[in-house]
């Protein structure tokens, strides 16, 4: 297989350099339209950034949601006092009742209390939390036409460097060396749709980051300290979703 893959590198070099030959541009971008709409993606990505995740919203409603169940409980326990307490005030000491709201009366009252002492920190558990979540909708309502055109903008990038990915894939023109490096000359026969997620993807980030190396599909690797989501996409592309596609090597 070493041998056979040496020969078709030879082979792909020969063509390169025959008279005639043609290498398409994945770089292509005429009047730099996809690079904007990257712009307007990472526009939104920022406004995104600043916004509370999913997973944290529904931990604050929790804390809304436990200070509600408390006052319910403690309701309830109350509820069981009064009543225990009443047939206590109104029968005598023999009533066959009384045993009864004597057992209710000691069972309830200090759970009673037990919730009242939960209830103080629950409170402003809660209320920390209801601040927070103002915040983050009133947030959400001044960056929502960013987030969204950031969303648009992905979709379209997304669907047009798709598409001038597969007119190359389909045509006659030989495709780059950046590109047959990372993931060969052809989609493969299984996973060919996340095959062409991910070369999706790697064209996404050229064009986002004004990549023009001829070989290395992700050029030099970001500077963490200064690019932070770059370079955690620049991971992605590198340790995850090539990985599991078999890309040669971004």
């Amino acid at each position: 297989m070493d041998r056979l893959a040496t020969r078709v590198a030879a082979l792909e070099r020969y063509l390169r350099q025959a008279e005639g030959a043609v290498v398409v541009d994945l770089d292509e971008d005429r009047g730099g339209e996809l690079h904007a709409l990257a712009v307007t993606v990472n526009k939104g990505l920022d406004a995104r950034a600043g916004l509370l995740a999913d997973y944290e919203r529904s931990r604050l409603q929790l804390a809304g949601a436990h200070l509600k169940q408390a006052l319910e409980e403690r309701g309830r326990h109350r509820a069981a006092v009064l009543r225990a307490a009443a047939v206590l005030a109104t029968t005598q000491p023999a009533a066959p009742e009384r045993k009864a709201a004597e057992i209710d009366f000691k069972a309830s009252a200090p759970k009673a209390r037990e919730v009242q002492n939960r209830i103080g920190p629950l409170r402003t558990s809660a209320e920390e939390a209801r601040q927070k979540l103002e915040a983050d909708d009133a947030l959400r309502a001044k960056n929502a036409k960013v987030i969204d055109a950031g969303q648009r903008a992905n979709t379209k990038l997304r669907l047009r460097l798709r598409g001038h990915l597969s007119d190359a894939l389909s045509g006659a023109e030989l495709l780059p060396v950046w590109f047959v490096t990372a993931f060969g000359p052809m989609a493969p026969s299984r996973n060919a749709n996340d095959w062409m997620d991910a070369a999706t993807d790697v064209l996404a980030y050229r064009v986002t980051y004004r990549i023009t190396d001829p070989v290395v599909a992700l050029g030099t690797p970001p500077d963490g300290h200064h690019t932070p989501r770059r370079t955690a996409w620049h991971k992605e592309l590198t340790r995850g979703r090539c990985h599991v596609v078999g890309c040669v090597g971004v």
